[in-house]
């Protein structure tokens, strides 16, 4: 079941909820390609860590379905309740007397930007008949947007396996091409970088890019220390987001030093991926079981092997009652996980250990399956503490399991065994590596074993684990009446029929227990919790397509963004610096911003931010006649941070020239009553022409002594020249400075000076009024009367 990284709540709850959210998974693919904005939910460059080298060999699919389901577009996708989704396909009919399913195109196009037609659809299928992974049907693209496939035999199981292949093959093409949500952008022999497709029919996807980087592992050196290649210290160390692989209690567990090739911890402390990782579980499509020789007399008998399975503890493993054998796993009642709401048959029988309750303790009680024993026959005949067939023949068991290096978690074996004698049953353990395990399984040399199988989010699994005549039947078990049902759900093109017979395969597995389910392990990821959100969680892990279609990062708020010129106010040709900060929501400096700049004269379009959250771009002044204030500005994005913007202006002048101003004058000295010229010429320093029009305005100095210039401002004409008489009428002979100030637009303003001298008029002369004759009679006697006394004290006080 799929939901969102964020939603509590149990299992049931999940359930219940599968079919409302399915109609709310697509809509988690961003919206169809458009110009986008950067930063915000988009950006971002996920790294996940594999352990073997990723393909996008669709042949080799199986392997490599999470790389592939994202780099490839598929005819449909598995749901949430892991039933067939639209995609590629818009829609499909099925004619079930004609065996056939006709499925409808969508417009999309590959990166290219041609169309993706029924004719690839059907080209790609009939490589994969070439591969031997599909049999028994036959493609024809009936339009080119319609593909027909037509079964000899399955086809029941076609939506749920064979439809979710990737399109990958342009007809008659030999290459494959990608054009899923992401594409690829380059390749090696261990890592595959795919860039997200802005041609895609479901839009970009949020994150830039999905690199898969394999050659990690999380197996430690004998004396624990991690490897250069540990995964758990990338992802610790920010090398990567995510650990593509399901973990162990033990992994997540594990002190981790990283010291070998990611230079260890600053403290000296260890850190697990428990406690520095995020952790996510969920329902997981592993599961343990125990496997049981059918064809093996006395296993022929379904009786004995239902007393087998009785008998497993399945409550002590998990540890329903506290203290797990094996942690983060779920009781398993059929090889269908339970949390697999569309295909788990909820009547299975559930086979438990009754609890005896004396005091504050539960202890398990056979007493039950030695009944169920004694009913059937099987007896201790001979008195050797086991039973016998109900014939009287004595038998014994040997119980394969993997060895103590492979699986430290041995106590689930040792209670296999101690529950089995406990019933009567003879057997002995013998540990193996799997390898070999599975090697003397192969061969049918086995009574009892126990063993991990993976399973599928759609049951067709069933019939590859335990039909007759399939290569990969796990228990070689060979049960025509459970083939007949199996061939329904690969055969069934009525899905309601199919489903039935999923439910039956599923009973008659319960109550004729060629397997026996013991649990089901949890799929446990670690990620990275900071940088990214939307991890999507379903069956198998948060591993999957549509974590990866709608994964962005973190989201922190908005950015706030300011542009300061350090000059407000320039002339043409000089300049400023300009200086724009990013900070965050709390008014800290954000690094790594990205900036778009407009406004005409700045030096950078683009800038991003340094660690102090600053960029200086530089604003150099255009020439203008007139003052003009120039608007600058600014775009700031990051992914992850809501984008802003900012402005501010430069007000620029013209470029200011100098005058050569020069002040002539007609004579030098003039008569009271006399007039003389007073010529200024005005000439532009840098190109040495006569300025006409500039403002010239005459000023006197001392003013208002009886001498003036007539008129006192005006205009240089066309050759630069400005000319006005100058007059006075003096008492007593005087100079005067005459100032001449030129104005003029784009020029500094100007002065220049000459002096011209007047002499005192002709009348009679003027014999100074008593007054100012006294006055200066009156001083002159009291500055003599003064010095006579002060010399008179210095004599007398002389010795």
């Amino acid at each position: 079941m799929l939901r969102s990284s964020g939603e509590g709540g149990g299992w049931m709850r999940r359930l219940m909820l599968a079919f409302i959210l399915a109609a709310l998974v697509l809509p988690l693919v961003p919206s169809p390609s458009r110009a986008l904005p950067a930063g915000g939910m988009y950006g971002g460059d996920l790294v996940v860590a594999l352990q073997a080298a990723p393909s996008l060999d669709p042949t080799q699919f199986a392997q490599n379905s999470v790389v592939q389901a994202v780099a490839y577009d598929s005819l449909v996708r598995l749901g949430p309740d892991q039933t067939p989704l639209q995609s590629l396909a818009t829609s499909w009919a099925v004619n079930v007397p004609a065996r056939a399913i006709t499925m409808t195109l969508r417009t999309a196009t590959w990166p290219d930007n041609t169309a993706i037609t029924a004719q690839d659809v059907a080209w790609t299928f009939g490589k994969y008949a070439t591969a031997n992974m599909v049999t028994g049907v036959t493609p024809v693209a009936t339009s080119a947007t319609t593909v027909q496939f037509t079964f000899t035999s399955g086809g029941g199981d076609f939506l749920g396996n064979a439809a979710t292949f990737p399109i990958a093959w342009k007809n008659l093409a030999n290459a494959y091409t990608t054009n899923g949500p992401f594409i690829l952008g380059s390749q090696n022999a261990t890592t595959i970088r795919l860039v997200a497709n802005d041609r895609h029919w479901g839009g970009r996807p949020y994150l830039d890019s999905v690199t898969f980087a394999s050659g990690y592992t999380l197996v430690t050196n004998a004396d624990d220390s991690t490897r250069a290649s540990d995964a758990a210290c990338a992802l610790l160390k920010g090398t990567v987001s995510l650990i593509g692989w399901p973990l162990t209690q033990t992994d997540t567990s594990a002190s981790r030093d990283c010291a070998a090739g990611f230079g260890g911890w600053s403290n000296g402390v260890n850190r697990t991926l428990g406690q520095s990782a995020g952790i996510k579980e969920e329902p997981g499509l592993q599961f343990l079981y125990l496997g049981i020789n059918a064809q093996r007399a006395p296993l022929t008998d379904p009786t004995l092997r239902r007393a087998l399975t009785m008998a497993i503890d399945r409550d002590l493993i998990v540890g329903t009652y506290g203290n797990p054998i094996e942690s983060k796993t779920d009781i398993a009642d059929s090889p269908v996980n339970q949390a697999n709401a569309a295909w788990f048959n909820a009547s299975v029988p559930r086979y438990r250990v009754p609890r005896t309750v004396q005091g504050p303790t539960a202890s398990p009680d056979l007493t039950q399956v030695n009944a169920f024993l004694d009913a059937a026959g099987y007896l201790d005949r001979d008195g050797d503490g086991y039973r016998d067939t109900p014939a009287g023949t004595p038998f014994n068991f040997t119980l394969l399991t993997y060895n103590q290096a492979t699986d430290p978690k041995v106590a689930k074996y040792a209670d296999l065994v101690t529950k089995f004698h406990s019933i009567g049953i003879n057997v002995q353990q013998q540990e193996h590596p799997p390898a070999d395990l599975r090697a003397i399984v192969a061969s049918d040399a086995f009574d009892l074993f126990v063993d991990i199988q993976d399973a599928r989010g759609d049951p067709a699994f069933l019939s590859e684990i335990l039909h007759t005549g399939s290569a990969r039947n796990v228990v070689n078990l060979a049960s025509p009446a459970l083939d007949a049902i199996l061939d329904r759900t690969r055969d069934a093109l009525d899905p309601a029929v199919r489903h039935q017979a999923v439910l039956d395969a599923e009973g008659w597995i319960g109550r004729q227990v060629p397997l026996a389910p013991i649990l089901y392990y949890r799929a446990v990821h670690a990620y990275n919790r900071t940088a990214y959100e939307g991890w999507i969680e379903e069956i198998g892990g948060i591993v999957n397509f549509w974590t990866f279609a709608a994964l962005h990062v973190t989201q922190r708020g908005r950015l706030t963004v300011t542009m300061d010129p350090l000059l407000p106010t320039v002339r043409s040709g000089e300049g400023t610096d300009v200086l724009v900060r990013a900070r965050d929501a709390d008014d800290n400096p954000v690094a790594g911003v990205d900036l778009e700049f407009s406004g005409a004269g700045l030096a950078d379009t683009t800038g991003t931010t340094n660690v102090q959250g600053e960029f200086t771009t530089h604003f150099d002044a255009p020439s203008v006649s007139a003052p003009n204030a120039f608007p600058l500005n600014v775009s700031a994005a990051k992914a992850g941070y809501e984008g802003a913007n900012a402005a501010a202006s430069v007000t620029v002048n013209p470029l200011v020239r100098a005058f050569v101003v020069t002040v002539t004058k007609g004579k030098a000295t003039i008569g009271s009553g006399e007039v003389t010229t007073v010529r200024v010429s005005v000439i532009d320093e840098e190109t040495a022409s006569p300025v006409a029009g500039a403002t010239v305005a005459f000023s006197m100095n001392p003013s208002g002594l009886g001498a003036s210039v007539t008129p006192s401002s005006g205009a240089t004409d066309s050759t630069g020249f400005f000319q006005a008489d100058f007059t006075g009428d003096v008492a007593v002979q005087s100079r005067f400075v005459v100032t001449a100030t030129v104005a003029a637009a784009g020029f500094e303003d100007a002065q220049a000076t000459t002096t011209i001298e007047v002499s005192a008029h002709t009348a009679a002369p003027v014999t100074p009024g008593l007054d100012t004759i006294s006055m200066v009679a009156i001083v002159a006697a009291l500055a003599a009367l003064y010095g006579a006394r002060q010399r008179r004290k210095w004599l007398e006080q002389k010795p």
